[in-house]
């Protein structure tokens, strides 16, 4: 019965790295009937967001999401080929201690070299900017069907 009291009359947290989406989620999500955004106010703040230029980000973070099947490798890759200074042992700590931030504020190209070659170990990696967004979201797979035989 908490848990419903909780959906009903509860505010919801702001929303986390929604970036200048914020006031059109937070307009959407207000649970008094009366002052949340109508259909047509917030496709009016979404076209105002779409005409809007977005900053080229020029600082980069890499941060390992999971270490994949191939955990030693990634190891490696932090150890050796990052430059981090790290001995074997804190380099093992930071890949167990996922998701963890391994790189901050890099320049782009530093950051998908490190991107690059963590994936190739094996490694989930993901480019945040310095305002806490995804820059490098997971590609969308294409559902082809396949003709029936």
């Amino acid at each position: 019965m908490a848990t419903l009291s909780a959906v009903l009359v509860d505010d919801l947290p702001a929303p986390v790295r929604s970036g200048p989406l914020a006031p059109v989620i937070q307009g959407l999500t207000v649970k008094d009937p009366g002052p949340r955004l109508t259909v047509a106010q917030a496709t009016a703040m979404l076209a105002g967001q779409r005409s809007r230029p977005m900053p080229e980000q020029d600082e980069f973070d890499v941060v390992l999401e999971h270490a994949g099947r191939k955990k030693i490798q990634v190891i490696k890759v932090v150890y050796e080929a990052l430059g981090l200074g790290l001995d074997l042992r804190a380099a093992r700590d930071l890949v167990d201690a996922v998701p963890t931030t391994l790189l901050k504020q890099v320049s782009r190209r530093t950051a998908d070299e490190a991107k690059r070659e963590l994936e190739a170990a094996g490694g989930i990696v993901s480019l945040t900017s310095e305002a806490g967004e995804h820059v490098t979201p997971e590609p969308i797979r294409e559902y082809t069907r396949r003709p029936r035989a």
